[in-house]
């Protein structure tokens, strides 16, 4: 674990793969990615659950600064960074990718974010930020 993170990660060299899930997923959706990333990606690749998710510790209060910043703890450092974010993490990839957390992103790709939410659909969001953690045996 790192900063509190769960994290798969597999290469080595340059540049990095940050591979962002979508929310309620895990880092383990890009599990079948390992092969062709061995066989095509030059550098690292990264899949962490994002913070409150599958290993991950939870934040005291989310957003998708607060999200890229603990994500960008994961980067410190490397010269080089490519973000493929699916939906929530393609939101988080994008913060990153603003510059504002001192990431050197090359590259972000979102893959199936939403742009637009409804009133209602803000308050369905508060009110499941606002729940009490759920455990599951399996």
């Amino acid at each position: 674990m790192a900063n509190g993170l769960r994290v798969r990660d597999g290469g080595t060299g340059q540049p990095v793969l940050l591979l962002l899930h979508g929310m309620g997923a895990t880092g383990d959706v890009w599990r079948h990615w390992a092969p062709p990333l061995a066989r095509r990606w030059p550098g690292r690749w990264i899949a962490p659950d994002l913070p409150g998710h599958g290993g991950s510790e939870p934040l005291p209060r989310y957003s998708f600064g607060g999200v890229a910043a603990r994500v960008a703890e994961l980067v410190a450092g490397e010269p080089r960074v490519v973000v493929l974010g699916h939906s929530f993490g393609g939101a988080v990839g994008l913060a990153l990718a603003s510059g504002w957390f001192g990431v050197p992103v090359e590259a972000a790709i979102g893959l199936g974010i939403k742009v637009f939410w409804t009133d209602d659909e803000l308050a369905k969001a508060r009110a499941l930020a606002a729940r009490q953690v759920g455990w599951f045996d399996s």
